[in-house]
């Protein structure tokens, strides 16, 4: 008897090699070229990594590309609209919050670690609000860094 199994293995073995800096001086012609260089990087730190007959069994390499500053700002921003969507309120954020979340990636730190912090920021600031009496179904609020020791403001637009 015989039976498909898909196993799905992730790993972070290889994501330095296969970044841009690990393939080469010279810049692939064009992403397919970049992606296989990549994958052909990471295949090889993963024989080192891993015993040989694991190795042997895997039919495919899937390379996903490291998210960038404007992906934690869109993340951020889809987490925050599924907290408060029951609540009939609309967060936008605003250009302050967003500029502190970008250098806080450009500081070198993980995307997950960014969103896990600006999220936990938020959800206080919009707890405060929503028990204070503030938040009124279907507010429209605008949520931005007051300064740089991570307060936040909000503002109104009734709709």
């Amino acid at each position: 008897m015989t039976s498909r199994t898909v196993l799905v293995l992730t790993t972070n073995v290889g994501s330095r090699k296969a970044g841009a800096e690990g393939i080469s001086f010279a810049q692939p012609t064009d992403e397919v070229q970049f992606e296989q260089q990549a994958i052909d990087k990471a295949t090889a730190e993963l024989r080192r990594a891993f015993p040989t007959d694991l190795i042997d069994q895997v039919d495919d390499v899937i390379l996903f590309r490291n998210l960038n500053g404007k992906d934690a700002v869109a993340i951020l921003e889809m987490r925050i609209q599924d907290v408060i969507q029951v609540r009939g309120i609309r967060v936008s954020l605003g250009q302050n919050l967003v500029q502190e979340v970008l250098n806080d990636h450009s500081s070198g730190k993980s995307n997950p670690a960014i969103i896990r912090e600006w999220m936990a920021s938020i959800e206080d600031t919009l707890s405060h609000e929503f028990l204070n009496g503030r938040a009124a179904p279907g507010s429209v609020m605008l949520v931005d860094a007051a300064d740089k020791d991570r307060r936040l403001s909000v503002s109104y637009e009734r709709s």
